[in-house]
């Protein structure tokens, strides 16, 4: 009776820990059975390296790692899409020398003979562009074993594609004193924006909207939508200014103003 409880007790325990293990985690890596798959389906753990392998457990050998479209619009982050095979008592870390890009490793599963990590992905707050990326990454571990040896993943290129709309700004001032200041807002990225929200425009004196074509736009990529300002001639002190855009959870924006003395208003937008 008592080797029939502790039998029970250690099966509870695998399937408690099988059922940790797995939450979160992809479909193609972990959903269709509990991680005893990772330890059946990734390849074997090298002594003298890390491997890297895709959601399907297909090794990745090359230095180049693609890791595809990344659209801003639904996640900045890319999880669990690729797995590091390390051998047994293995930590490795990863360093990315982009600063607009993170990446981590993350414990899958420990197996008998090797450890399965997610080599996971993060763009938070970043100010990358749409269009195409590279950078340079590094997963590695110093001193292991017996002898000390490092170990190193294949990859040393990260690449991918952006997919965002990103807004720009340009002023177009008046040639006379009452003339009105043309604030011009393009979508100079790859996606359909958001409806365009804009806060109230504080702290701005010498600065009155007339006319917001922009508000509640829907911008197409290329596509450009117009603001008419009312800008009062320069004041003998420097200016500076913020104008807040709601454009949605994923993204940020806000249109910074700076004036010097005896010059014209400048903007700068900042997408985030």
């Amino acid at each position: 009776m008592q080797n029939f409880s502790l039998n029970l007790a250690r099966q509870i325990r695998r399937k408690l820990s099988a059922f940790t293990l797995c939450a979160g985690v992809l479909p193609a890596v972990c959903a269709a059975a509990g991680p005893a798959d990772l330890c059946k389906k990734t390849p074997a753990a090298r002594q003298d390296a890390l491997r890297v392998v895709d959601a399907a457990y297909r090794p990745i050998d090359a230095q180049t790692l693609q890791i595809g479209d990344v659209d801003f619009s639904t996640s900045r982050d890319v999880k669990r899409q690729f797995m590091i095979v390390a051998p047994l008592r293995a930590q490795p870390t990863t360093d990315l020398d982009g600063v607009e890009i993170h990446s981590e490793l993350e414990l899958l599963q420990k197996c008998a003979d090797k450890n399965v990590f997610a080599l996971n992905f993060s763009f938070d707050a970043s100010t990358l562009p749409a269009g195409d990326f590279s950078e340079p990454i590094s997963v590695y571990q110093d001193e292991f074993g017996m002898k000390g040896a490092p170990l190193s993943a294949p990859i040393r290129t990260v690449t991918g594609s952006v997919k965002r709309f990103w807004i720009s700004a340009d002023l177009k001032p008046g040639k006379q004193p009452n003339d009105v200041t043309v604030l011009r807002l393009r979508n100079s990225g790859n996606l359909k924006s958001v409806p365009l929200q804009f806060a109230a425009l504080a702290d701005a004196p010498d600065v009155q909207v007339r006319v917001n074509e922009c508000e509640h736009r829907l911008l197409a990529p290329s596509e450009t939508c117009d603001i008419e300002l009312a800008v009062s001639p320069s004041s003998t002190k420097d200016e500076a200014f913020e104008w807040p855009v709601d454009v949605g959870e994923q993204s940020q924006l806000t249109l910074q103003f700076e004036r010097r003395r005896g010059a014209v208003l400048e903007v700068d937008a900042r997408n985030r």
